[in-house]
């Protein structure tokens, strides 16, 4: 046995009870970058691919029949069973998907005029958002209290004042 599963079997009686905590905790957000589920931009609330009938609520069937597909995907092997290593494995390929699919928004979210690449223009526009959004008290500096590492720009930051973005 690896470290992974000894970790997992020390006591084979709380591993089931574990498994359908990490399952229930991880069922949206990993049934959501699942490959045709990626996640959607309108407002939060029942995700699509868990609302198979589009009435804006979850039956216990919806969720039943969701739970299931889950289920499915975690066992990698088919045997019926989820082993630790199959749980590893699935989560880190939803981590990793999760990922692909923040950088392409932010990819979006550089290419303003949607031409498929970030000219210098673009990139300056990000980058002075973010400054502007760091400078709190407006007086062109940033000291300690104002300090936090860029991360994605504050909304209706320069994007928001575009034209709508062309689709494909």
């Amino acid at each position: 046995m690896n470290d992974l599963s000894t970790a997992c079997h020390r006591g084979r009686a709380r591993f089931p009870a574990l498994l359908v905590l990490a399952l229930s905790m991880a069922l949206p957000a990993s049934v959501i970058a699942a490959p045709g589920h990626e996640r959607h931009p309108g407002p939060p609330g029942i995700p699509p691919h868990m609302d198979s009938n589009g009435d804006a609520t979850l039956s216990r069937s919806e969720f039943d029949a969701s739970a299931s597909r889950r289920f499915a995907e975690e066992d990698q092997n088919g045997d019926g069973r989820i082993t630790p290593e199959e749980l590893l494995a699935g989560e880190q390929a939803r981590r990793e998907r999760d990922q692909v699919q923040r950088q392409r928004n932010h990819f979006d979210h550089m290419d303003v005029n949607a031409d498929g690449v970030v000219d210098s223009a673009e990139f300056s526009a990000m980058v002075a958002g973010h400054f502007d959004h760091m400078d709190r008290n407006g007086d062109g500096l940033v000291d300690a209290s104002e300090w936090r590492p860029p991360g994605p720009p504050p909304h209706g930051s320069q994007r928001a004042r575009q034209a709508p973005r062309r689709q494909p």
